[in-house]
């Protein structure tokens, strides 16, 4: 290999919490960091400790992935500006996460009415949604014991393909019988 230096991070964090009321919290963070000092129109020097974005967004959802509060924040950005997108974010109340999902994002927060950066961010937070959602509606289940709560699973994966080795293992009758 050869010898090489660090130009860049970008560190994601999406984290899922169930809440008292109901609904449930995706929230992430996102970081950029530069290992080298730099300058923007806005911004005279941004240190190589200093971050180049520091951003923060929460969605609040309920049992069917309804999105019923949106918060934004944004602490580090490389132009003024950049924060005055964040309202528009409240476009996404009301709009659920599911088929064309990333089709609606694109239609409300598109190009100049929302952040690159944020958009990127509602990718991982969906998927977390889902996790979090599947396992408040499943946790009581016992797949082996019913795998008709597992069906819409099937063949969503390479792992899940109704014809590999899992399935079969774990349900040897449940293929014939679905």
């Amino acid at each position: 290999m050869s010898s090489r230096k660090r130009s860049h991070t970008r560190n994601i964090q999406v984290q899922a919490y169930e809440r008292d009321d109901g609904l449930w919290d995706i929230e992430a963070h996102l970081t950029d960091k530069k290992y080298f000092d730099l300058s923007t129109p806005d911004r005279e020097l941004i240190g190589s400790d200093d971050y180049l974005h520091n951003m923060f967004l929460r969605i609040s959802i309920d049992l069917e992935m309804t999105i019923r509060e949106v918060e934004t924040g944004m602490t580090d950005t490389p132009y003024q500006r950049c924060p005055q997108v964040l309202p528009n974010y409240q476009r996404l109340l009301g709009v659920v996460i599911g088929p064309g999902w990333q089709r609606e994002v694109k239609q409300r927060l598109g190009g100049v009415e929302g952040c690159t950066h944020l958009r990127e961010l509602l990718g991982p937070m969906a998927t977390v949604a889902y996790q979090a959602i599947t396992d408040a509606v499943y946790r009581p289940v016992d797949y082996r014991e019913n795998p008709q709560v597992f069906k819409p699973l099937l063949d969503s994966c390479h792992g899940l393909n109704s014809s590999g080795d899992v399935i079969p293992r774990l349900w040897p009758d449940f293929i014939e019988k679905n």
